[in-house]
């Protein structure tokens, strides 16, 4: 008897103790919890802290995301990822102005970043603030070099603006880095098309649906090139090979319908 009180307690206290184990395996098994963990542990790091806000950012939590990233911010490291994070949990939350606020803060303090000038530029459009989008176009417009989204839309801004030599510009410039992206060269054709050099524009799409067979406005674009050249039988041929990669694309069925007609200017569509 005196025995089997020990014994009893004994193995209370062992199941006491693998249920805590479980149960610390178990809560912290998420890696935002792990990291919330880390930093109570290790308050000074700030790259735990970034890494903590943006796993809430992740999950949907953008207050909390704002609380780490400020609270991140009182440290001088990692204060380039810290801010941008900042930013986007303001921006999650629908604080606007709060989120312009910090975006160009970012831009301001670190002006080389296409990166950050990108998310900036998106967070403008969303915001539609069109005289921010204007300003930050004319921002990358000299930077060396730019994202390639970021590339492609500053040309395409260009091109809507009636500026499709200066669209060709920063095409060609980022061509020369990224000769293989097949969305420049489309955008390049567009841009020489409408400066009238036909031959130059032709070459440019064809680059691009060789390097990426399976893009129907691109064939599309060469259609109503030929069309512009009079030459019908290979706008045929390309509004078919646009729709045997895009069966129903309504701009490679419009070539089609009217490959003859007197006026070969088609509409973009598509």
């Amino acid at each position: 008897t005196r025995l089997r009180r020990p014994l009893a307690l004994g193995a209370g206290a062992l199941a006491l103790l693998a249920s805590l184990a479980l149960g610390e395996n178990r809560v912290w098994s998420d890696p935002g919890r792990l990291l919330a963990r880390d930093v109570r542990h290790a308050f000074h790091r700030s790259t735990i802290w970034a890494n903590l806000g943006w796993q809430y950012g992740d999950a949907g939590r953008p207050v909390a995301a704002e609380r780490v990233f400020r609270q991140a911010l009182r440290s001088p490291w990692q204060a380039q990822r810290n801010r941008v994070g900042l930013a986007h949990a303001l921006r999650d939350q629908g604080r606007t102005a709060e989120a312009r606020q910090a975006f160009d803060r970012a831009v301001r303090d670190y002006p080389s970043d296409p990166s950050i000038l990108w998310m900036a530029v998106v967070q403008a459009i969303e915001a539609g603030d069109a005289g921010r989008v204007a300003a930050l176009a004319d921002r990358a417009e000299v930077m060396p070099l730019l994202k390639p989204e970021l590339a492609l839309w500053l040309a395409g801004t260009r091109l809507e603006q009636g500026c499709p030599a200066r669209a060709e510009g920063i095409l060609r410039r980022h061509l020369d880095v990224f000769p293989t992206a097949p969305q420049l060269w489309d955008l390049l054709g567009e841009a020489l098309r409408l400066q009238g050099r036909l031959g130059e524009a032709e070459e440019a799409y064809r680059t691009a649906v060789g390097i990426q067979p399976n893009l129907p406005d691109t064939h599309v674009d060469l259609g109503r090139l030929y069309l512009l050249r009079g030459d019908p039988r290979r706008a045929e041929a390309a509004f078919r090979e646009a729709l045997r990669w895009d069966p129903g694309h309504a701009g490679a069925r419009e070539g089609l319908a009217f490959p003859f007609s007197a006026d070969p200017i088609l509409p973009k569509g598509g």
